[in-house]
């Protein structure tokens, strides 16, 4: 269940907050546990077992890691037991069907047969929980958090449903004490969640959904069929279709998580603004980012072992954080792109000096090109049709040069280049302005609520005045 489907948002969220607003303080709990379970059920019913094993499991780990002596072997073991079984779940559901696929291309050249297609099916949200769960139980092991007593509440922590299917990667000890108090959070708190969630809303179905339209158009189009100007714009629009996809759920998640009391770190800053790549990062899906620096490249040694040995680490986090996004050899493309990029600015210290105009726009231009093109690689179906799709952006194509048919004045309507503009204007500061100023001027409830509806009913038109539901 999508936060921007109609069943969500005049069905389900509404009366969720209804009953938990009339639940007791020693059950709200319970409740979470028991509505996020449904949440997740709604859409994949017949693998919340999956789900179910994950929070018993890492509770269990836990509680054992936290009864054993620090600094023991026993611990040590539990631990890399923990992490290891995390880790198992995900790679047999996500990571089944692209080892086989890659194991049968090679014996393709062999006498040997192939390898039955177990056709393994991805449940919702494992890559998410699963690296939630490895951070909760490296940080009990680490005593930067105490292991959760209550079931219950480490259910109602795994399964909350705001960040459940697609993020943030909310770490236990960030939101231990929230979920321990009896929480009710006052008026103003639950008003800034809903203006939270609109705004998220906005991003989400306003930007992003009408973006996807020339993106998906350019990327499914014979490369033979696309010139120059055609596969940048395809390219700009998918750049500004990620980001206020992604960006937009999480604002949306943060604002629901808000309006329980619960405080979701932030997970978006502007990255588009970054000079360097290394600053995009610290911007761009921020859990996600430091969770691989906390739990990988740290422990890989970090920078603690000279340039060389740092800019491998780099690279090699990176690789995985690609493969972290998808089976398929263009994510990891896309992980490797953007961990040499990294490596290179760390081998040459490159810096960008905060009041140096010339250098700040020259990084940035520098910035939005690796990203631009990462981008390509992460959206192209192949690593095939990804080589074609660069080779036409950077004027190497010779069938490009001619292509004569406008396919991108078809694409280019109204509602495009509306989301086009006011994208591009919200991806900087000038956007975060003018959101907190339509903020402040909902400060109150009623006026959060009219604020908030009018957001859903333009989200649920589409675009259309005419058009307010689409069942």
């Amino acid at each position: 269940m999508a936060f921007s489907s109609l069943d969500f948002l005049y069905l389900y969220i509404p009366a969720v907050m209804a009953v938990y607003s009339f639940t007791p303080p020693a059950a709200r709990n319970a409740f979470i546990l028991i509505a996020s379970l449904s949440f997740y059920a709604f859409s994949e019913w017949q693998h919340t077992f999956v789900l179910l094993i994950y929070i018993a499991g890492n509770w269990a780990f836990g509680v054992a890691i936290q009864r054993t002596p620090k600094q023991s072997a026993m611990r040590r073991q539990i631990t890399t037991f923990a992490v290891l079984s995390n880790l198992a779940g995900l790679i047999f559901f996500k990571y089944t069907g692209f080892i086989i696929h890659n194991i049968n291309d090679l014996l393709f050249w062999t006498d040997w047969g192939t390898l039955a297609d177990p056709r393994v099916h991805l449940p919702i949200g494992i890559s998410f929980f699963a690296f939630q769960g490895i951070s909760y139980v490296v940080d009990v092991s680490r005593s930067q958090v105490t292991a959760a007593k209550s079931l219950v509440t480490f259910g109602a922590y795994k399964a909350f449903f705001p960040q459940l299917i697609a993020g943030p990667i909310v770490r236990y000890k960030d939101v231990a004490a929230d979920f321990s108090a009896s929480r009710m959070p006052p008026q103003e708190e639950i008003a800034a969640g809903i203006r939270r969630f609109a705004v998220g809303l906005a991003k989400k179905v306003l930007i992003a959904n009408t973006l996807a339209v020339p993106a998906d158009a350019v990327f499914s189009a014979p490369v033979g069929s696309l010139s120059l100007e055609m596969v940048w714009y395809g390219s700009l629009c998918y750049a500004l279709q990620i980001y206020f996809d992604f960006s937009g759920y999480s604002d949306m998640a943060i604002g629901l998580a808000q309006i329980f009391g619960i405080r979701i770190p932030e997970n978006f800053r502007h990255p588009y603004t970054a000079a360097t790549v290394r600053e995009f990062w610290q911007r761009w899906h921020i859990s996600l980012s430091t969770w691989f620096r906390d739990y990988l490249y740290i422990p890989l040694g970090g920078s603690r072992h000279g340039r060389i040995r740092t800019t491998l680490n780099l690279w090699c986090v990176f690789l995985l954080c690609g493969f972290w996004h998808g089976a398929e050899w263009t994510f990891i493309a896309w992980g490797a792109w953007h961990g040499a990029f990294l490596a290179i600015e760390h081998l040459f210290s490159v810096r960008v000096m905060a009041n140096a105009w010339p250098l700040q726009i020259g990084g940035r231009i520098y910035t939005i090109l690796v990203v631009l093109f990462g981008w390509v690689l992460f959206r192209s179906t192949d690593l095939g049709q990804a080589g074609e799709l660069i080779s036409v952006m950077t004027g190497f194509s010779i069938h490009a040069r001619d292509v004569n048919t406008p396919l991108w004045l078809d694409l280019a309507n109204w509602q495009v280049l509306t989301a086009l503009t006011v994208g591009v204007i919200a991806c900087t500061d000038l956007g975060h302005r003018a959101t907190h100023y339509v903020s402040i001027g909902a400060r109150n409830i009623a006026a959060t609520v009219a604020f908030a509806m009018a957001t859903i009913v333009l989200a649920s038109s589409a675009f259309n005045p005419f058009i307010y539901f689409r069942f």
